[in-house]
């Protein structure tokens, strides 16, 4: 048995040109329900995006100089 997993796009969409020329392509489509899930697939990627390139919080305890 060949072991198999979930499709998810937004593991795909790795930045936000890539997240926007998506949803581009999805309001080209003449159903709306398209777009609605597209709208959600971008916003799970922008949380996964934003997540990995926030700034960390500082460690130490130095004040900034």
């Amino acid at each position: 048995m060949i072991a198999t997993s979930r499709f998810e796009i937004a593991d795909y969409l790795d930045s936000p040109e890539d997240m926007l020329e998506y949803l581009e392509m999805a309001m080209e489509d003449e159903n709306p329900d398209v777009f609605i899930a597209t709208l959600g697939h971008a916003a799970k990627a922008w949380q996964k995006w934003e997540k990995k390139n926030r700034p960390q919080p500082r460690t130490d305890r130095d004040p900034i100089r």
